[in-house]
């Protein structure tokens, strides 16, 4: 029977640190699915994200005006950015069951050892809202307290 690895906390944080997250997770960097989304907001603002669907995301605030949801497109996901340092944290979308998010890898306060290079997403090829949403549900971390 293979065990399974014990979850590893990766505190992540805006550059002023007004805004901070924790990203738990029993996959090893090696193993995180780190991918470089090609829409013009994730290429301005150099993100590489992640995400795993058995972990879990934890978002807090020191200065909680900081924080601004700001939504485009398809206008179905809130991007977390610092209005008072411009870092784009990660991105969270609301389901019928609670919250799921994908966390900006370039944020994270320490860059794990042996974390893979970004690949490109292609997650914004021609899809409907509805396979878009399905495919954060399955694929994104749920998100545990405020958000």
């Amino acid at each position: 029977m293979a065990r399974t690895a014990a979850p590893r906390l990766y505190p992540g944080a805006c550059h002023c640190g007004a805004l901070e997250f924790t990203f738990e997770t029993a996959l090893s960097p090696q193993r995180w699915p780190v991918l470089a989304c090609q829409c013009g907001f994730c290429r301005s603002h150099g993100a590489a994200t992640t995400a795993d669907p058995r972990g879990e995301v934890r978002f807090t605030y020191a200065y909680p005006d900081r924080l601004r949801r700001y939504r485009f497109a398809l206008r179905s996901t809130d991007y977390f950015v610092c209005r008072e340092c411009g870092c784009y944290l990660g991105a969270v979308m609301m389901t019928g069951v609670g919250a799921v998010a994908a966390i900006n890898v370039n944020v994270l306060r320490e860059r794990p050892r042996g974390l893979a290079a970004a690949k490109t997403a292609n997650g914004y090829r021609s899809e409907s809202l509805e396979e878009r949403r399905a495919h954060r549900r399955a694929q994104w971390t749920p998100v545990f307290g405020p958000v």
